[in-house]
């Protein structure tokens, strides 16, 4: 993803959406906004979290 098209979905205050299919115990391994250190339109902080994708989700700062 460019620079360009982060800050764009960071603006939006867009966040990661799982596929229509997923269910809370089969999201995959990822990063929400590849945007880290950067802000929203608005200056809030962006904060980018990962998960393990274990039976029980453990979300962590990434």
């Amino acid at each position: 993803m460019s620079e360009g098209a982060a800050i764009a979905l960071a603006s939006a205050a867009a966040v990661f959406v799982a596929p229509k299919e997923a269910h809370a115990v089969d999201i995959h391994n990822g990063l929400c906004l590849d945007a880290r250190g950067r802000t929203t339109g608005n200056g809030t902080p962006l904060t980018l979290r990962s998960c393990d994708s274990g039976a029980i989700q453990e979300w962590r700062i990434a």
